[in-house]
C-alpha cells in the first residue's frame, strides 16, 4: 500500500499539472520552505527532535501546535543564519521518533484508551549555516550544524545532542547523535523506587528535495546501557502544492519490544513492526498552515495540527 502511494505521488510530482506549484527552492512554501533540511516531513519538531540542524534559519517566527489528548506545540525563531526551536514535547512514541520506554501494563493500558507517550522533557535546539553559497537549484549547496538539549523534569539532567546535515542541489543529507534518559515511577505498584533509562540516539538521513516533491529515508539506531538496540527505518514523501502538502511515511521498527495487537487488545512477539503515516496540511492564509495527521503518536488516531509564521 505505502508503494503504491509513493510511487503516485512520484507521478504527480514529475507529470505536467494545471494546479500552479509550489517551488520550495525559489519561494517561501510554508513549513517547506527555506533552508529547511527536513523537507518532507510534516512538521517542524519532528526533523529537529531527528537532528536539530534542522532548526530553521530564516529572519522569522514560528509557531507549530499538535492538538490530540492536549496539545504540544514548538516555537522557532530564526535570525537569518542562526536558528533556535523550543518544545516542552518529547518526541518518544511519535510517528517520527524513538520508541518510548514503559512497563507492559501501562503501555496496554495507554494504548486501550488512546493516550499519548507523557513527556518529561523540555528541548531547547539550536543551528548555525556553516556554509551557504546562496545560489538555486541544482547549483545549491549548504551544510547547518546543530546542537540540542532535552532536559529531563524528572531525573533534572540534561541529555545533550549534536547534528550536521546539508543541501546539496536536489540531495539533503544529515547525521546526530545524541544522549537520552527516561525516567519511570515504580510506586504505584507497590516499589519504593524509579528506573532510569538511559540510551543513546544515532541517525542517518538522506533523501531528494525536488520543485514539487520531497523524500527523506533516516535511519534511526537506540543503543540502551545494556548495548541492546533497537532499528528504526523511516520512509517519507511529500508532495508540495501551492496550498496543499500532502505526505505518506512508513516506519518499521526492529527490536524485541511486543507489538499491541488491537484487535485482542494484548502485547504479541513481533521483532518487526510496521505503521504507516499520512497527513495533509493547507495554507489557510499566507501565515497560517492547518494539518490533518493520521497515526502521528502511533495510536491508530487523527490529530490535528496549525502553524503560524510572522
Amino acid at each position: 500500500m505505502f508503494r503504491a502511494l509513493l510511487f503516485i505521488l512520484v507521478l504527480i510530482a514529475v507529470a505536467p499539472a494545471r494546479a500552479k506549484l509550489c517551488n520550495p527552492i525559489k519561494e517561501r512554501c510554508f513549513s517547506h520552505g527555506g533552508s529547511s533540511t527536513k523537507p518532507a516531513y510534516p512538521s517542524r519538531s519532528s526533523g529537529i527532535n531527528l537532528n536539530p540542524s534542522a532548526v530553521p534559519t530564516e529572519d522569522a517566527w514560528g509557531i507549530e501546535t499538535i492538538v490530540f489528548d492536549g496539545a504540544d506545540f514548538s516555537l522557532v525563531k530564526g535570525t537569518g543564519r542562526i536558528g533556535a526551536a523550543l518544545s516542552p514535547s518529547n518526541s518518544e512514541e511519535t510517528f517520527f521518533g524513538p520508541p518510548g520506554f514503559e512497563i507492559d501494563q501501562v503501555f496496554i493500558q495507554r494504548k486501550i484508551d488512546h493516550k499519548k507517550y507523557k513527556s518529561q522533557k523540555i528541548n531547547l535546539a539550536t543551528a548555525i549555516g556553516l556554509v551557504n553559497n546562496n545560489h538555486k537549484g541544482l547549483r545549491r549547496f549548504e551544510v547547518n550544524l546543530g546542537v540540542i538539549g532535552k532536559y529531563n523534569r524528572v531525573a533534572k539532567k540534561v541529555g545533550p545532542g549534536a547534528g550536521l546535515s546539508g543541501i546539496a542541489g536536489p540531495i539533503t543529507f544529515g547525521y546526530s547523535r545524541g544522549k537520552d534518559q527516561y525516567v519511570i515511577d515504580l510506586n504505584p505498584y507497590g516499589i519504593s523506587s524509579t528506573v532510569t533509562y538511559k540510551y543513546d540516539t544515532e541517525t542517518l538521513s538522506a533523501g531528494i528535495y525536488l520543485s514539487t516533491f520531497a523524500f527523506d529515508y533516516s535511519k534511526l539506531t537506540i543503543t540502551d546501557e545494556f548495548e541492546s538496540q533497537v532499528f528504526i527505518t523511516l520512509l517519507t514523501g511529500s508532495l508540495l502544492l501551492k496550498r496543499w502538502i500532502l505526505t505518506v511515511a512508513q516506519k518499521k521498527e526492529d527490536s524485541a519490544r511486543l507489538k499491541f495487537d488491537y484487535k485482542t487488545n494484548t502485547l504479541v512477539d513481533q521483532r518487526i513492526k510496521t505503521d504507516y503515516f499520512t497527513g495533509v496540511q493547507f495554507a489557510a492564509t499566507k501565515v497560517i498552515m492547518i494539518g490533518a495527521y493520521y497515526n502521528y503518536y502511533l495510536l491508530n488516531d487523527l490529530a490535528f495540527g496549525a502553524t503560524l509564521f510572522f
